[in-house]
Protein backbone atom coordinates (compact mmCIF):
# COMPACT_ATOMS: atom_id res chain seq x y z
CA UNK A 1 0.00 0.00 0.00
CA UNK A 2 1.26 3.65 -0.82
CA UNK A 3 2.25 5.89 1.90
CA UNK A 4 0.47 9.05 2.03
CA UNK A 5 2.34 12.43 1.86
CA UNK A 6 2.35 14.54 4.62
CA UNK A 7 0.83 17.34 3.82
CA UNK A 8 2.79 20.86 3.50
CA UNK A 9 3.11 21.91 6.86
CA UNK A 10 4.41 19.06 8.23
CA UNK A 11 6.97 18.76 5.66
CA UNK A 12 8.60 21.97 6.71
CA UNK A 13 8.34 21.37 10.24
CA UNK A 14 10.10 17.96 10.03
CA UNK A 15 12.54 19.40 7.74
CA UNK A 16 13.47 22.43 10.10
CA UNK A 17 13.80 20.27 12.64
CA UNK A 18 16.86 18.28 10.44
CA UNK A 19 17.90 21.78 9.49
CA UNK A 20 17.73 23.88 12.75
CA UNK A 21 21.52 22.76 13.85
CA UNK A 22 22.55 22.75 10.46
CA UNK A 23 21.74 26.87 10.08
CA UNK A 24 23.25 27.05 13.72
CA UNK A 25 26.60 25.03 13.11
CA UNK A 26 27.35 24.79 9.18
CA UNK A 27 26.07 28.47 8.07
CA UNK A 28 25.79 30.88 10.73
CA UNK A 29 28.11 29.18 12.76
CA UNK A 30 31.11 29.53 9.84
CA UNK A 31 33.01 32.84 9.16
CA UNK A 32 31.48 33.06 6.07
CA UNK A 33 28.37 31.72 6.11
CA UNK A 34 27.49 34.55 9.20
CA UNK A 35 29.07 36.96 7.33
CA UNK A 36 27.08 36.64 4.41
CA UNK A 37 23.80 36.26 6.48
CA UNK A 38 24.13 39.42 8.50
CA UNK A 39 25.14 41.53 5.55
CA UNK A 40 22.34 40.43 3.49
CA UNK A 41 20.03 41.30 6.10
CA UNK A 42 21.89 44.38 6.72
CA UNK A 43 21.66 44.89 2.96
CA UNK A 44 17.57 44.44 3.03
CA UNK A 45 16.81 46.43 6.39
CA UNK A 46 19.08 49.47 5.36
CA UNK A 47 16.30 49.99 2.38
CA UNK A 48 14.00 51.56 5.66
CA UNK A 49 14.77 54.38 7.84
CA UNK A 50 14.85 52.49 11.13
CA UNK A 51 15.22 55.14 13.09
CA UNK A 52 11.38 56.22 12.48
CA UNK A 53 10.50 52.57 12.79
CA UNK A 54 9.07 50.97 16.66
CA UNK A 55 8.04 47.98 16.25
CA UNK A 56 9.37 44.70 13.76
CA UNK A 57 8.05 41.47 13.38
CA UNK A 58 10.39 39.17 12.09
CA UNK A 59 8.45 36.45 9.96
CA UNK A 60 10.18 32.91 9.55
CA UNK A 61 12.89 34.34 11.75
CA UNK A 62 14.86 31.06 12.49
CA UNK A 63 17.07 31.51 14.52
CA UNK A 64 16.77 35.19 15.25
CA UNK A 65 19.68 36.64 13.45
CA UNK A 66 17.99 39.42 12.18
CA UNK A 67 17.97 40.66 16.05
CA UNK A 68 21.99 40.40 15.88
CA UNK A 69 21.93 42.90 13.06
CA UNK A 70 19.27 45.12 13.98
CA UNK A 71 21.18 45.53 17.57
CA UNK A 72 24.25 46.65 15.51
CA UNK A 73 22.49 49.02 13.47
CA UNK A 74 21.32 51.15 16.79
CA UNK A 75 17.67 49.70 16.73
CA UNK A 76 15.89 50.41 19.95
CA UNK A 77 12.41 49.32 19.18
CA UNK A 78 10.69 46.26 19.37
CA UNK A 79 11.59 42.92 18.07
CA UNK A 80 9.37 39.97 17.71
CA UNK A 81 10.56 36.93 15.88
CA UNK A 82 7.94 33.41 14.74
CA UNK A 83 8.57 30.71 12.97
CA UNK A 84 6.81 27.31 12.49
CA UNK A 85 9.93 25.52 14.10
CA UNK A 86 10.20 25.20 17.97
CA UNK A 87 14.01 23.82 17.09
CA UNK A 88 15.41 26.90 15.32
CA UNK A 89 13.76 29.25 17.64
CA UNK A 90 15.31 27.29 20.87
CA UNK A 91 18.67 28.27 18.63
CA UNK A 92 17.75 31.76 18.82
CA UNK A 93 17.08 31.99 22.25
CA UNK A 94 20.16 30.36 23.70
CA UNK A 95 21.66 32.47 21.42
CA UNK A 96 20.30 35.55 22.16
CA UNK A 97 19.10 36.79 25.68
CA UNK A 98 15.82 38.31 25.89
CA UNK A 99 14.75 37.82 22.79
CA UNK A 100 10.96 37.52 21.76
CA UNK A 101 9.89 34.32 19.56
CA UNK A 102 7.23 32.60 19.35
CA UNK A 103 6.00 29.61 17.23
CA UNK A 104 2.98 30.73 14.81
CA UNK A 105 1.86 29.70 11.27
CA UNK A 106 2.30 32.94 8.93
CA UNK A 107 -1.41 32.15 7.10
CA UNK A 108 -2.91 32.37 10.47
CA UNK A 109 -1.07 34.79 13.20
CA UNK A 110 -2.03 35.65 16.49
CA UNK A 111 -1.24 39.29 16.69
CA UNK A 112 -4.08 42.13 16.76
CA UNK A 113 -4.37 44.01 13.14
CA UNK A 114 -1.97 46.80 12.92
CA UNK A 115 0.42 45.66 15.46
CA UNK A 116 3.96 46.07 14.01
CA UNK A 117 5.47 49.30 12.16
CA UNK A 118 7.60 46.88 10.01
CA UNK A 119 6.68 43.26 8.95
CA UNK A 120 9.50 41.51 7.30
CA UNK A 121 9.64 38.00 5.81
CA UNK A 122 12.95 36.26 4.18
CA UNK A 123 13.09 33.32 2.13
CA UNK A 124 9.80 32.00 3.93
CA UNK A 125 7.07 32.54 1.33
CA UNK A 126 8.17 29.88 -0.91
CA UNK A 127 7.83 27.76 2.22
CA UNK A 128 4.15 28.52 2.67
CA UNK A 129 1.77 26.51 1.04
CA UNK A 130 -0.94 29.39 0.28
CA UNK A 131 1.44 32.53 -0.43
CA UNK A 132 -1.23 34.68 -0.91
CA UNK A 133 -2.72 34.11 2.35
CA UNK A 134 0.63 34.88 4.47
CA UNK A 135 0.60 38.16 2.09
CA UNK A 136 -2.98 39.00 3.22
CA UNK A 137 -1.86 38.16 7.11
CA UNK A 138 1.31 40.83 6.94
CA UNK A 139 -1.02 43.22 5.34
CA UNK A 140 -3.06 42.93 8.74
CA UNK A 141 -0.85 43.05 11.10
CA UNK A 142 1.16 46.03 9.44
CA UNK A 143 1.46 49.74 10.43
CA UNK A 144 3.44 50.53 7.86
CA UNK A 145 5.71 49.08 5.79
CA UNK A 146 6.20 45.03 4.50
CA UNK A 147 9.06 43.38 3.18
CA UNK A 148 9.45 40.35 2.07
CA UNK A 149 12.41 39.01 0.31
CA UNK A 150 11.92 35.57 -1.99
CA UNK A 151 14.98 33.69 -4.69
CA UNK A 152 14.35 35.16 -7.49
CA UNK A 153 13.67 33.37 -11.11
CA UNK A 154 15.75 33.76 -13.97
CA UNK A 155 17.94 32.69 -16.66
CA UNK A 156 20.40 32.28 -14.46
CA UNK A 157 19.05 30.94 -11.54
CA UNK A 158 16.69 28.38 -12.46
CA UNK A 159 18.99 25.21 -13.31
CA UNK A 160 21.24 25.76 -10.29
CA UNK A 161 17.83 25.92 -7.98
CA UNK A 162 17.02 22.81 -9.98
CA UNK A 163 19.96 20.75 -8.93
CA UNK A 164 19.96 22.31 -5.59
CA UNK A 165 16.58 20.53 -5.34
CA UNK A 166 17.50 16.92 -6.45
CA UNK A 167 20.95 16.58 -5.37
CA UNK A 168 20.47 17.90 -1.39
CA UNK A 169 18.29 17.11 1.53
CA UNK A 170 17.80 20.99 2.37
CA UNK A 171 14.49 21.33 0.21
CA UNK A 172 11.31 20.35 0.12
CA UNK A 173 9.86 19.16 -3.46
CA UNK A 174 7.38 22.08 -3.62
CA UNK A 175 9.97 24.40 -2.86
CA UNK A 176 9.82 26.87 -5.38
CA UNK A 177 11.30 30.66 -6.95
CA UNK A 178 9.53 33.15 -8.31
CA UNK A 179 9.96 35.99 -11.71
CA UNK A 180 8.92 39.46 -11.05
CA UNK A 181 6.00 38.83 -12.54
CA UNK A 182 5.53 35.87 -10.21
CA UNK A 183 5.71 37.51 -7.05
CA UNK A 184 3.50 40.99 -7.90
CA UNK A 185 0.91 38.39 -8.38
CA UNK A 186 1.38 36.51 -5.31
CA UNK A 187 1.47 40.29 -3.89
CA UNK A 188 -1.91 41.16 -5.19
CA UNK A 189 -3.53 38.68 -4.44
CA UNK A 190 -2.66 39.38 -1.10
CA UNK A 191 -4.23 42.28 -1.04
CA UNK A 192 -0.20 44.63 -1.91
CA UNK A 193 0.57 46.40 -5.29
CA UNK A 194 2.35 49.65 -4.06
CA UNK A 195 6.30 48.14 -4.06
CA UNK A 196 9.53 48.83 -4.85
CA UNK A 197 11.21 45.91 -5.80
CA UNK A 198 15.23 45.48 -5.27
CA UNK A 199 17.39 43.05 -7.00
CA UNK A 200 19.98 41.15 -4.63
CA UNK A 201 22.71 38.73 -4.84
CA UNK A 202 24.92 37.68 -7.91
CA UNK A 203 28.74 36.39 -7.68
CA UNK A 204 29.20 36.22 -3.75
CA UNK A 205 25.59 34.72 -3.45
CA UNK A 206 26.28 30.91 -3.74
CA UNK A 207 29.31 31.41 -0.85
CA UNK A 208 27.18 32.14 1.85
CA UNK A 209 25.30 29.18 1.60
CA UNK A 210 28.74 26.96 3.80
CA UNK A 211 25.74 24.38 4.39
CA UNK A 212 24.71 23.80 0.94
CA UNK A 213 28.46 23.80 -0.34
CA UNK A 214 30.41 23.15 2.65
CA UNK A 215 34.08 24.00 0.40
CA UNK A 216 32.75 27.89 0.48
CA UNK A 217 33.54 27.99 4.21
CA UNK A 218 37.16 28.05 2.56
CA UNK A 219 36.89 30.70 0.54
CA UNK A 220 39.47 33.76 2.36
CA UNK A 221 37.30 36.23 4.00
CA UNK A 222 38.93 38.85 2.16
CA UNK A 223 37.43 37.36 -1.21
CA UNK A 224 33.93 36.82 -0.20
CA UNK A 225 34.24 40.68 1.14
CA UNK A 226 35.01 41.77 -2.06
CA UNK A 227 32.49 39.71 -4.16
CA UNK A 228 29.85 41.09 -1.84
CA UNK A 229 30.78 45.21 -2.80
CA UNK A 230 30.81 43.95 -6.41
CA UNK A 231 27.41 42.67 -5.98
CA UNK A 232 26.02 46.01 -4.54
CA UNK A 233 27.23 47.36 -7.82
CA UNK A 234 25.79 45.07 -9.75
CA UNK A 235 22.49 45.47 -8.18
CA UNK A 236 22.68 49.17 -9.16
CA UNK A 237 23.69 48.69 -13.11
CA UNK A 238 20.66 48.51 -15.08
CA UNK A 239 19.59 45.43 -16.92
CA UNK A 240 22.79 43.61 -15.07
CA UNK A 241 20.81 43.74 -11.91
CA UNK A 242 17.84 41.66 -13.02
CA UNK A 243 20.03 38.49 -12.81
CA UNK A 244 20.30 38.27 -9.29
CA UNK A 245 19.33 35.31 -7.06
CA UNK A 246 17.39 37.27 -4.91
CA UNK A 247 14.36 39.86 -5.16
CA UNK A 248 12.93 42.15 -2.58
CA UNK A 249 9.66 43.95 -2.45
CA UNK A 250 9.65 47.05 -0.15
CA UNK A 251 6.14 47.51 -0.28
CA UNK A 252 3.17 50.19 1.27
CA UNK A 253 0.81 48.39 4.42
CA UNK A 254 -1.85 51.33 3.57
Amino acid sequence: MKKEKADRKTREHDLHIKLAHEYDEKREGTRNGRYYSKEWLRAIINQIDLSKVKSILDIGCGTGILYEVLKEEHYIGTYVGTDLSPDMLEVGRKRYNGIDLRVMDCENMEFPSRSFDVVFMRSVLHHVPHPANAVKEMKRVARKTIIIAEPARNIITSLPRYLSKKLTSHFDEDHTHYSVSQLQKILKKGGIEKCRLVHFGYLAYPFGFTDILPGTKYVPLIALKGLFKLDLLFSRIPLLRYFSWHLTAICKAR
